[in-house]
């Protein structure tokens, strides 16, 4: 909807990260997300939680609000043997969409900001043009429908693949959008019920460059995009 300043604006009805966000923050133990079975019985461990698991705790607040389940109320973070903490490592992982959300990230890591023009006249779109015109107006959808929609984070340009790590995971709950510039209203799992994160740019763009900031100036943001969302029983967050 636009108010009487032609601002276009909305907000996904009855969701705040005070509400459905986790009451905790994003940090974690040196625990792998899963185990593998080798040779033996010896197990290899996959990724970190010590990274974070902001997928995780992103997709379990949008869970959550789907249910129209309240988050749990404790404030500090489950313990690793528990079957709260078990589900948002599997959750994190389901977030990445394996194999294709990782390389999504990876493929936007090793895109420059601004278009690149390629031999024979082709146009290479950078992340500020494709977050612009493509990741808002999905995103638009999402949260016209009425549900919170999860953002993929870029946060490095690098084509190291152990920088994957750096990027970052939110929950996009509203918009608000004027003749130059974008804030969009996300619950950040790295900042436990706060309802005033933002991710905020100006979508004119100079020399096809946008620059993004918010997040309380904690991550570099070079764009981003909505990532793949399935509903699941979060009842384990409880316990």
């Amino acid at each position: 909807m636009k108010d009487e300043l032609g601002t276009l604006k909305n907000l996904v009805d009855g969701f705040l990260p005070s509400i459905y966000g986790l009451k905790y923050s994003n940090v974690w133990p040196h625990v792998p997300y899963v185990e593998l079975a080798i040779i033996g019985a010896k197990k290899i461990g996959i990724g970190d939680a010590s990274n974070g698991v902001c997928g995780g705790m992103v997709y379990a607040a949008r869970d959550l609000f789907e249910r129209k389940m309240l988050a749990p109320p404790e404030t500090t973070a489950p313990h690793a043997d528990s079957n709260a903490f078990k589900f948002l490592l599997r959750r994190s992982l389901q977030s990445f969409d394996l194999p294709k959300g990782v390389l999504d990230y990876y493929g936007w890591m090793n895109l420059a900001s601004q278009d690149t023009m390629l031999f024979a006249g082709l146009l290479l779109r950078g992340t500020s043009w494709r977050t612009v015109h493509q990741s808002m107006p999905a995103i638009k959808r999402v949260i016209d429908s009425g549900h919170p929609c999860p953002l993929g984070l870029v946060c490095t340009h690098s084509p190291d693949p152990f920088k994957l790590k750096l990027n970052h995971q939110v929950l996009a709950w509203g918009y608000e959008i004027t003749d130059t510039m974008t804030t969009i209203k996300v619950y950040d799992p790295n900042h436990p019920c706060d309802d005033t994160i933002t991710v905020s740019f100006n979508h004119i763009g100079i020399n096809g460059t946008t620059d993004f900031q918010g997040l309380m100036g904690e991550h570099t943001i070079f764009g981003f995009f909505p990532t793949t969302y399935s509903l699941v029983d979060c009842q384990p967050l409880f316990e």
